[in-house]
């Protein structure tokens, strides 16, 4: 689990038993990480799932799932790119 809010992080990780990071970057450099899930202010989702497919990564992201057209087809290309999957 991440969360920059270290109490929140806190009880995530004594919630599910999982590792906690403040970085998500942790995360998607973790080889035993198959999928995220990304549940962050809407501004972050783009650049969050792009850095996530872009290490291997299948991703769900809540919506919205860009703010700009620009972004969206950012994403678009990124999933064409890595093959990975992106479920809004």
């Amino acid at each position: 689990v991440c969360d920059v809010y270290a109490r929140r992080l806190s009880r995530a990780k004594s919630m599910s038993g999982a590792d906690g990071f403040m970085d998500y970057r942790k995360i998607l450099d973790r080889t035993d990480v198959d999928a995220v899930l990304i549940a962050t202010p809407d501004h972050w989702h783009a650049k969050i799932a792009i850095d996530a497919l872009e290490a291997g990564k299948h991703v769900y992201v809540e919506k919205p799932m860009t703010h700009t057209v620009e972004q969206a087809i950012a994403l678009r290309d990124a999933v064409r790119r890595t093959g990975k999957i992106l479920q809004v």
